[in-house]
């Protein structure tokens, strides 16, 4: 496809303030998520790179790429995640986010892993069969509990605190990969979810050295990060927890660091189909799951 005559094609305009600012925008409208406070606490990422059509100083079309440093089967690796997409309604069914996502993976063709992955909702699978994806399904690590008897000792961390997202941010940058089969270890990936996906459930455990993120949903104790310079056995972290009443746990990564036991692997029930690009993903013939704090 020819560049459309009435737009510009842009990209890793982030040293224009007006710009990101019309990023900001574009988000908003397209998806309802307002980057403003990810920005404003300074965790935006250039790792996070916008492929966008304009027209005048208005973003019309949008691809976005964040590069994130992950470990993946023990080797550490720079991997695609494709997201941001979204075109406003006047100027969709012109191809616009078909030639953005080919143009966004030729760029970071030669400087990241073969494969690419992104998460899309059950709409969107047909176009990115077209663009070449493949819808490989995620798994769930559960392993069931008769109770969970944490003495409650660790400190819920409050993110409007500058000193705990202080001590969060440090972590995340210096921590090692929750899991060394798929481990991400963006830190500004992280931050995001600490403001926006996972702010009420974040606890550090001074004596491990640890935030663990956690959370109930229904009588299922969902973990979904530790993050730390260490990983410890999670049966030690939750000895720090509140007692959860749960009657199973379920490890929002692959489960290989944290010595739990009796590990079930189930069918995935996410409704974000997760989608493999490219070739050489060691996991697309086994149960796998990104870690929820890799979703962009």
């Amino acid at each position: 496809m020819c560049e459309p005559l009435e737009l510009q094609f842009r990209s890793q305009y982030w040293d224009d303030p007006a710009a990101q600012a019309e990023y900001i925008r574009f988000t908003r409208g397209i998806h309802g998520l307002d980057l403003s406070a990810w920005r404003d606490r300074g965790f935006w990422d250039e790792h996070y790179v916008p492929f966008s059509f304009f027209e005048g100083d208005r973003i019309v079309s949008n691809v976005s790429l964040y590069l994130l440093p992950m470990v993946i089967a023990g080797e550490p690796c720079v991997v695609p995640q494709v997201s941001g997409v979204g075109t406003e309604p006047l100027y969709r069914r012109r191809g616009l986010n078909r030639e953005l996502t080919n143009r966004a993976l030729a760029w970071c063709r030669g400087l990241t892993s073969e494969f690419s992955f992104l998460f899309a909702d059950l709409d969107a699978f047909p176009f990115y069969k077209k663009c070449g994806f493949r819808c490989t399904p995620q798994h769930r690590f559960v392993t069931p509990v008769q109770s969970l008897s944490g003495d409650g000792s660790a400190r819920r961390l409050n993110f409007n605190d500058g000193d705990d997202l202080a001590l969060l941010h440090d972590l995340a940058r210096q921590r090692t990969a929750v899991s060394d089969e798929i481990g991400c270890l963006s830190p500004n990936l992280l931050m995001f979810h600490a403001l926006y996906t996972l702010s009420d459930c974040a606890y550090w455990v001074e004596e491990l050295g640890v935030v663990a993120f956690a959370g109930m949903t229904g009588k299922t104790l969902r973990v979904f990060d530790i993050v730390g310079p260490q990983i410890p056995a999670l049966d030690d972290v939750l000895s720090y927890l509140p007692a959860f009443k749960a009657n199973q746990i379920e490890c929002m990564f692959m489960p290989d660091k944290v010595a739990l036991a009796h590990v079930r692997t189930l069918a995935g029930d996410d409704p974000d189909g997760t989608h493999i690009g490219g070739g050489d993903f060691p996991y697309e013939d086994r149960p796998f799951r990104f870690p929820f704090t890799a979703h962009a």
